[in-house]
């Protein structure tokens, strides 16, 4: 006797964690793996998915037809703004997809990659990551309105190249993207035979985790629309929290009824993108394991699943996890029920501090529980997402103090004890060690100082750790956040000398009261190898408001020279203005000045002008 089950999602069926993505493991859960690079299953266990190579399965466009190669000797390739000039790849900076030679490119390199790679079975053809950036020449613009959108261009553009290839290679399948610009159908070009959409629930997920599919009218929209026209379709959903992978996430409840709700809308398969970096996030091994269970049958209990995954997986420890587990599905349901918003409208759902100090309880009796250091091992993994929580959070009160630090130094602990490498996506602004451990325990840090010596009523301090640091300042202009013992906080902004680019940014917003008027002061010091240069200017400070473009209307700036190096920092003045209550940005931007090392930035101070 034997049992046939035929699986509704039969083409891609991955949790995208990095704690699943092991071959046997993904055998025994008979997952697919979208990317065959992090999990490849030997073809005698039924294989995978092959895509021509690494980096091959997305965001494609760039690696056919390099900016570096050819920008120079043939800009016509590239996206353009109406004037001609090239889109930078900042503004995602994606190819002319009406230009001929383009296409005849992309064939040529799919043609050239599958017959280095025979077996190969899909082929990527998709937009470079990130919105906007398509072309605005003359034939592209025309394009968008025959097909009512950008999406008509892109997936004209897969179509092609599938109908170039397949003469050659019947067997293979072209994937693009419906994501971030071209999320919905045209409204006249259908998918090709041989074409497949990996549909992104971007419009949903990222601003709403904690919300099902069928709340968010933009996505559900999308997602018919392409059903509607036959598509054959393929569902790239988010599950993480990409800014802080160990941050609880009591999101487990969403995940069955959207699958039921991609599966009505003729999606063959699902891919659930979490922390795929590294391992050891928020209840990585159980959501991993109960994405998988759904993923081969969405009619399983999802609440079942977790209990029996925990029982099994902590062994006597079982027992205070499980009721963590039921503790954060109560806390989701109870959101659900009246949902909280942030002021962008995002999904905005906190622990407070009784859930906190219950968990951490738990968790303190799942360690004494546990019966061999395998299993506690796997309870301190699952802790470091409370204790995560705890600390971002912050101090309870000023009594909390001696704990909060104790609570730190076990994050701390546990963090370099199991060698965890990512703790967000994407930890390009944190100095320190390879984690970014140090910029976390330096923010919490500030905060908790703001607990024990809160600043005058209706002041705004901005810290090191709240200003955003540009990405586009490359190489040796790069603004770095560093240990400094001279800053109040021992830590500070170190941006480059002799160079325009700006490199930092905060925004106002819901920092400042509306119609209020402040006075604004900056803490720096600048390193010059000598006394020259006196008058020359050092870096500008600017605030404009961003709800007024193109013309980004300043309300104040102030251009500070460098008349001396100063060893200390100093409080400095940069004028007032008053707050709008609107997107209110403000830019620190170095000036071109040989003579400048660097500037240290510490911190800036809103101070309320009461009239």
């Amino acid at each position: 006797n034997y049992r046939k089950f035929v699986p509704v999602f039969s083409s891609l069926r991955d949790p995208y964690y990095r704690d699943a993505s092991d071959p046997s493991w993904m055998f025994y859960n008979r997952l697919i793996a979208m990317f065959p690079h992090r999990a490849r299953v030997p073809e005698k266990w039924g294989g995978i998915q092959n895509y021509p190579g690494n980096g091959w399965g997305c965001h494609t466009y760039n690696r056919y037809i390099s900016r570096k190669k050819f920008s120079k000797t043939h800009p016509e390739y590239f996206a353009r703004y109406k004037n001609g000039e090239i889109i930078p790849p900042a503004k995602a900076g994606q190819l002319c997809l009406s230009n001929p030679e383009v296409l005849k490119l992309v064939i040529s390199k799919s043609l050239e990659l599958l017959a280095e790679r025979p077996g190969t079975e899909l082929i990527d053809v998709s937009q470079n990551d990130g919105a906007g950036g398509f072309c605005q020449c003359e034939k592209c613009r025309n394009i968008y309105k025959t097909e009512g959108n950008v999406g008509g261009a892109t997936l004209r553009f897969a179509n092609a190249v599938a109908t170039g290839i397949e003469s050659k290679h019947t067997g293979v399948k072209v994937t693009t993207l419906a994501y971030q610009d071209t999320f919905m159908p045209p409204e006249k070009t259908r998918t090709g035979k041989n074409v497949i959409i990996t549909l992104a629930t971007d419009k949903h997920a990222w601003e709403h985790p904690y919300l099902f599919v069928t709340e968010t009218k933009k996505f559900k929209r999308a997602a018919k629309a392409w059903a509607d026209i036959g598509a054959n379709i393929r569902i790239w959903d988010y599950t993480a929290n990409y800014g802080a992978y160990l941050a609880p996430r009591p999101n487990m409840g969403v995940i069955k009824p959207n699958l039921q709700f991609y599966l009505k809308h003729n999606a063959k398969g699902v891919m659930f993108q979490g922390a795929h970096q590294y391992f050891h996030s928020a209840r990585a091994p159980m959501r991993s394991w109960v994405m998988a269970k759904l993923l081969w049958n969405p009619s399983l209990d999802t609440q079942a699943l977790i209990k029996e995954f925990t029982c099994a997986y902590y062994g006597k420890a079982a027992e205070p996890l499980q009721q963590y587990n039921e503790m954060l599905w109560a806390l989701w349901e109870k959101w659900h029920k009246n949902p909280l918003k942030d002021h962008k409208g995002n999904d905005k759902l906190e622990l407070d501090n009784d859930f906190i100090k219950k968990a951490v309880n738990l968790f303190k009796k799942a360690e004494n529980l546990a019966e061999n250091k395998k299993i506690l091992k796997r309870v301190q993994l699952a802790k470091l997402s409370i204790l995560y929580g705890r600390l971002d959070k912050g101090l309870v009160n000023a009594k909390d103090k001696d704990v909060y630090l104790k609570d730190m130094e076990e994050f701390v602990t546990l963090v370099k004890k199991f060698k965890l490498k990512w703790l967000s996506e994407s930890q390009s602004r944190y100095a320190g060690t390879t984690s970014g451990i140090t910029a976390y325990t330096m923010k919490w840090k500030s905060r908790m100082d703001k607990v024990l010596h809160p600043p005058q009523k209706g002041v705004v301090i901005v810290e090191d750790s709240d200003l955003r640091l540009s990405k586009k300042s490359a190489g040796i202009f790069a603004p770095k956040l560093i240990k400094d013992s001279l800053a109040e906080n021992g830590f500070a902004i170190r941006q480059p000398g002799n160079n325009s680019c700006w490199s930092i940014q905060w925004s106002t917003v819901q920092k400042l009261q509306k119609g209020m008027e402040y006075s604004i002061r900056i803490r720096f010091r600048i390193d010059k190898s000598d006394d020259s240069g006196k008058g020359k200017a050092a870096f500008v400070f600017s605030i404009y408001n961003q709800d007024n473009p193109p013309a980004k209307r300043y309300f104040c700036g102030k251009t500070f020279s460098a008349d001396k190096k100063t060893d200390q920092y100093e409080w400095h003045e940069v004028g007032s203005f008053i707050s709008t209550g609107g997107r209110e940005i403000f830019f620190i931007a170095p000036k071109k000045n040989p003579d400048i090392n660097a500037i240290y930035i510490d911190k800036i101070k809103f101070t309320p002008i009461l009239l």
